[in-house]
Order: C-alpha cells, then structure tokens, then sequence
C-alpha cells in the first residue's frame, strides 16, 4: 500500500492559492491525529468508516488520501473562503466534496455536507483552517476539483439563468417497500403548471436513507420520468430517464440520485411533470428518510 496525495488536490490548492496567497496548504495525508476519514485513504481505513460509505467513495483511486486542509496568513480570507462555501449549498460545482468546515467569524465553527444535504459543525481547530473532504471518486479529476477552487475564491462564478425557479423540497419519512413494484417517491406537482407553455431545463436530486439493503444483495432502483396528465384522461409517461442502483454496504445505505433534461411543452390541455420512483429486488426494504429538490431554469 502506497498512500499518496493526489495531483489533483494539490492543483486545487494551488488554483486557490493564486488567487488568494494568504492560502497556506495545511495538509492532504493524515498523520498521526488523523487516522481515520477522507485525510486516509480508502486501503488504510476501516469498512465501517464515514469516509467509504457513499458509492462516490467506493470509486476511484484506494491509495489516495481524499481530504485538504487549508490555513490562513490573513484571518479574513478564512471567513470569506467559508461564506462561499456556506453559499454554495446548491451549486452544481461543489458536486466532487462530501463536506467542509470552517468558520465566517473566528469565534463559531459551520460546516455543510454537500452530499446529504445539511449543515455541520466540528472542533474548534477550525475556526482558524477549512477542511474539506473529497468524494474519492473525484480524487483524480482536476477539471472536477479546480471549479471547487472556483467556488472557494469567488472566480468563474456559474451563470444563473435570471428566470430560474426552484421547486422546493419534498421530504417524506419512513415508507415499506414492495419486492419488484414501483413506488411513487416524488411527485413534482408544486411546478407542473409553471412550465406548460414551453421547453424548461431541470436538475433534479433525490436523497434517499434506505433501511434493509444488505451487502451483496438485492439492490434499490431509482428512476426519474417526465409523465403527462390531462383531466378525464390517462396519464401518459414521456421520457424515463436510465434507472440508477442503490447497493447494501455494511454500515447502512444512503444515496443522492440526479437528473438532468428538459421538459418540453405538452400538448394543448395537458400538464407535464416530473416523477421519482423506486422499488427493491427484495422484500423487507423501506426508507426513513427521502428528500427530492427540483431547479427549473
């Protein structure tokens, strides 16, 4: 086994330290403190550890250590480095870290994990340095990691459409699942009559925490679809969109699933909307916890 600091991390600091010199790279590999999580790597750490529970983290690179830790010359840069990053909690860009922590005032730690959605805290060592942990499949992909630095300075800033519109977030707790038998998970019907007069391109997620998948067996199928529906009338699907798999791990399953496309306008008198459905390859699954968001632009 050959730990190692990934390229692609060190590009990333390296892009925010152009940009902000006050960066000072505090570290990629865990020593002696860290023994475990993304400043490990995936060989060193032990199967029922945070840092490889994700399916992100079961790809890429199992010698890679998968975390950077970056301090500070000048103690504003260190708060306005965490402002972004606690602005960025729906940025498309922030897709390749599973979290950070910081501090926007040297006196409260705050965090996000931009995987599952939520904000976090940690100790206070880091109202002084940001932390960030890297999805492990991402410990390679510089082009990936460089629109993080982005993110982190405040350069190349994504477009944002001045039209978007946002659906809001549908959660819904614990729902028995049935072997083989689609269930509806998220029906986007806050939006469906916003775009019937023409074409509106998404990005869609849906978080799910899953209970009874076990390791090596029956999986979970997820699929969006676009579904047209009309008073009187039978609803019609439109396009489905390629099903993802959610697998058993031993530390539980939990996954984020996203969609992007674009619906088109339906015909005269009829509403298009889309939909999230689930089912399992075996009885005795269910979910605790599901989330779906949609960002209509």
């Amino acid at each position: 086994m050959n730990e190692y600091a990934p390229q692609a991390i060190t590009d990333m600091f390296d892009r925010i330290n152009a940009s902000m010199p006050s960066a000072i790279m505090a570290g990629i590999i865990g020593d002696s403190a860290h023994t475990y999580g993304y400043h490990r790597c995936r060989d060193v750490v032990s199967s029922d550890d945070y840092s490889v529970q994700t399916p992100p983290d079961n790809k890429g690179d199992s010698e890679a250590a998968c975390a950077l830790d970056i301090s500070w010359n000048n103690a504003s840069d260190q708060y306005t480095a965490s402002k972004r990053l606690m602005s960025a909690k729906n940025d498309p860009r922030m897709a390749p870290i599973r979290e950070f922590y910081g501090s926007t005032d040297g006196v409260n730690v705050c965090g996000y994990d931009f995987y599952y959605g939520y904000e976090c805290t940690s100790d206070d060592s880091h109202l002084w340095h940001i932390h960030l942990s890297i999805l492990r499949q991402y410990s390679g992909d510089t082009a990936a990691l460089a629109k993080v630095a982005d993110v982190i300075t405040g350069g190349n800033a994504e477009p944002e459409e001045p039209d978007m519109k946002y659906a809001s977030t549908d959660t819904h707790n614990t729902h028995n699942l049935t072997k083989g038998t689609w269930v509806t998970l998220y029906n986007d019907d806050d939006n469906s009559q916003t775009f019937v007069t023409g074409p509106a391109h998404f990005m869609a997620e849906c978080d799910l925490s899953i209970i009874g998948l076990k390791p090596g067996g029956a999986a979970l199928h997820v699929r969006f679809f676009q579904e047209d529906t009309k008073s009187g009338a039978a609803s019609k699907r439109v396009t489905s969109y390629p099903q993802v798999e959610i697998l058993g791990t031993t530390g539980g399953a939990a996954g984020r699933v996203i969609q992007y496309g674009s619906l088109g306008a339906p015909a005269s008198g009829w509403t298009r909307r889309l939909k999230v459905e689930a089912y399992p390859d075996d009885d005795g699954v269910s979910y605790d916890y599901c989330a779906a968001r949609t960002f209509y632009y």
